[in-house]
């Protein structure tokens, strides 16, 4: 195969967006401040900006920082904070502000997985439509990031074989967390992995240690649901050979870009 660079970059959460109040019980929620793509590559001045946005609707950068969820700042500027109605709406007036969005809840459901993927219904779903699709020459620089329920990383889906190092560019994090060893867990396929929970800890009043306590247990990006581990294999599945569905024999199991052409 070379030196062939398609990856699975993956980025699981437990809850894929977080934080709506209950019926007004609460005073404030999460919203999702929108600010376009990011102004510089200096990721902690973009993060300090997003401060100085947040204190001019709350009064103050202390405020701020207690108020402040999450800094996105890496593919896109923004970040989600909890406010209240009166304040999201102070900040969507603000300049360079292009959307305050209300975080939500969303009920997993999909079963025609390659429109919502935004793929080519026509014809077998390869890596030629998915080239096609997104715009692409070459899939050997298809890094896919997905935003789920987890992934099982012990299905033989996520094989590396016949792919080449993980590119030195690549600055995401594998995180160990719970059942989830990054060490054992994370290879040339599977080359980012973390989990996020902190909308959902809002939402419904649960801290971390009763969290670890419910029927999901400690957080991690281990999907127990099998949703995420559908989702991804679909999409990037390595080839797997004699695959075989209680006893029926089915062949050959693949994603739609599972290598690099």
């Amino acid at each position: 195969m070379g030196n062939p660079i398609s990856f699975l970059m993956l980025f699981p959460l437990l809850v894929i967006v977080n934080g709506m109040t209950i019926g007004d019980v609460k005073e404030s929620q999460i919203y999702i401040v929108y600010l376009g793509d990011k102004p510089q590559h200096n990721d902690e001045r973009i993060a300090e900006s997003h401060d100085d946005i947040l204190a001019s609707a709350v009064g103050s950068k202390e405020e701020a920082k207690k108020l402040m969820v999450y800094n996105y700042k890496h593919s896109f500027s923004g970040f989600a904070a909890k406010l209240t109605k009166a304040q999201a709406k102070k900040l969507a007036e603000k300049p360079g502000v292009l959307r305050v969005l209300p975080d939500g809840r969303h009920r997993v459901q999909n079963t025609r997985s390659w429109i919502s993927l935004g793929l080519s219904h026509v014809g077998s779903p390869t890596i030629y439509f998915i080239k096609q699709t997104w715009g692409m020459e070459s899939s050997s620089e298809l890094w896919i990031q997905l935003i789920l329920l987890g992934i099982w990383p012990d299905s033989e889906a996520f094989n590396d074989e016949g792919l080449g190092p993980v590119p030195a560019r690549w600055k995401g994090v594998c995180k160990s967390d719970g059942l989830f060893n990054a060490s054992k867990h994370c290879n040339r396929k599977i080359i980012g992995a973390r989990w996020y929970i902190k909308g959902y800890l809002h939402e419904t009043g649960v801290n971390v240690a009763q969290f670890n306590e419910t029927p999901e247990g400690t957080p991690s990006p281990i999907d127990i649901g099998g949703h995420g581990t559908h989702v991804a294999s679909t999409v990037a599945g390595s080839f797997v050979s004699n695959v075989n569905y209680y006893g029926l024999d089915m062949g050959t199991f693949r994603g739609g870009a599972p290598v690099p052409d």
